[in-house]
């Protein structure tokens, strides 16, 4: 995120904001030997000039479509011994995006060649936390904005929440940013998966396509 402040709006703040304090000046001796001084007095700012805020211009690569080929993929995660666990879903992924994987519940997924402030894909398996649908939509919202507080994002703004997910945007390293958040419940309602997919606002249409066609066709998969 940048900031760019004025030599001008510096030196108000330095002498009390916008408006601004006039100096004390010094009188001329009411009596012989005794100096007095005037007392400040607010004056109005001439065209007073506030912080401008500016964004790195969005990578250049094509939008996010509707309707991308999708395979139908299982993905299992790790315990902590490193051997598969209990939980996995079967989820739809767009075709020949690279993926990673953090080795113990977390995919991510990128189409191949795109800056790393394109758009993309998450998927975390949270299952085994037993937490209810909103206590893990308000986790994952105090995270975003205990980031914003600590500036690691910034300008957090959720938006079109309901009780499977929401919508927020925020700032990254400058850039301006959206994500769709998805949470899928296992039989007994408790949060199983967790998904996002994010980009930039012109990859929006393409985000809720795909948002959509990870709901309809996801399975969550739990062993005995």
């Amino acid at each position: 995120m940048r900031w760019w402040v004025s030599g001008a709006v510096l030196l108000a703040l330095l002498v009390g904001g916008a408006g601004g304090y006039a100096v004390a000046t010094r009188d001329e001796p009411a009596e012989p030997g005794r100096t007095t001084f005037a007392e400040p007095a607010p004056v109005a700012a001439d065209h007073p000039r506030l912080p401008v805020q500016l964004y790195e211009p969005d990578p250049d690569d094509d939008p996010l479509e509707p309707d991308i080929p999708l395979e139908q993929v299982r993905l299992t995660a790790l315990n902590a011994k490193g051997q598969p666990s209990r939980y996995s879903v079967s989820v739809p992924i767009p075709k020949e995006w690279d993926d990673s994987f953090n080795g113990v519940s977390r995919w991510t997924f990128t189409k191949e060649g795109n800056d790393s402030m394109s758009y993309g894909m998450r998927l975390d398996i949270i299952a085994g936390e037993e937490e209810t649908m909103d206590r893990a939509i308000s986790i994952r919202q105090a995270q975003l904005r205990s980031a914003d507080a600590q500036g690691n994002l910034g300008d957090v703004e959720f938006s079109a929440q309901d009780d499977s997910g929401f919508t927020v945007t925020f700032v990254e390293d400058g850039y301006r940013r959206v994500s769709m958040e998805l949470f899928i419940p296992d039989a007994d309602g408790n949060a199983f998966a967790a998904i996002a997919v994010y980009g930039r606002e012109r990859d929006l249409s393409g985000i809720e396509d795909l948002v959509s066609l990870v709901d309809a066709n996801i399975t969550t998969i739990q062993r005995p």
